[in-house]
């Protein structure tokens, strides 16, 4: 089971991080989802499975049906968007930025909009969605499992022990029948 940070930092599963961006995420998601902040899990929109290089180089996909009932879309980083729109904890955050996950692509295009053009291919339009640490930000509630994952894409292994590695990772997902499909990427 995948549970939320919070959730993980109150049984003890994570120590709480002590840098200026923790304590900036948990006041914004506190007044993003008063008194249930602690049942949100965080992941990135993308149209390749690749996710937020900041966050590690391994990514794993979830499956739509396992999160589309629960999952809302935000225009970005959540602390960033606050921080800069509106930092008053008192002001609200303005309408139009959230979106529930059926009509993710609506928001994802009005945010892309102005960097596309009608050229635009489905790779450049995947770049533009996902670029570094710009994102659309995905609130899931509640915790989800082993069956809500669809893949697992790892960057593509150069030596010897990252071979071995993956392949470890590819029997482990066999053997459990999980069902995940690893993709190797460069």
């Amino acid at each position: 089971m995948y549970t939320s940070y919070y959730r993980q930092r109150s049984s003890g599963g994570r120590r709480a991080e002590e840098t200026p961006i923790e304590t900036q995420r948990e006041a914004t998601d506190v007044r993003m989802f008063p008194s249930y902040h602690e049942e949100i899990g965080f992941a990135a929109l993308s149209l390749d499975g690749k996710g937020v290089g900041s966050y590690g180089a391994c990514s794993l996909v979830l499956k739509s049906i396992a999160i589309e009932r629960r999952t809302t879309v935000f225009w970005e980083n959540a602390v960033d968007f606050c921080n800069r729109v509106c930092p008053k904890q008192s002001t609200p955050i303005p309408l139009g930025y959230r979106a529930p996950w059926p009509i993710r692509a609506k928001l994802a295009a009005a945010k892309a909009e102005p960097l596309l053009d009608r050229q635009a291919t489905p790779v450049e339009f995947s770049r533009i969605l996902l670029d570094g640490d710009r994102f659309v930000e995905v609130h899931i509630y509640g915790p989800f499992n082993r069956h809500s994952f669809d893949r697992l894409l790892i960057p593509k292994s150069s030596g010897k022990g990252d071979r071995a590695m993956v392949a470890a990772i590819r029997d482990i997902i066999r053997k459990d029948g999980l069902g995940i499909k690893v993709e190797e990427y460069s």
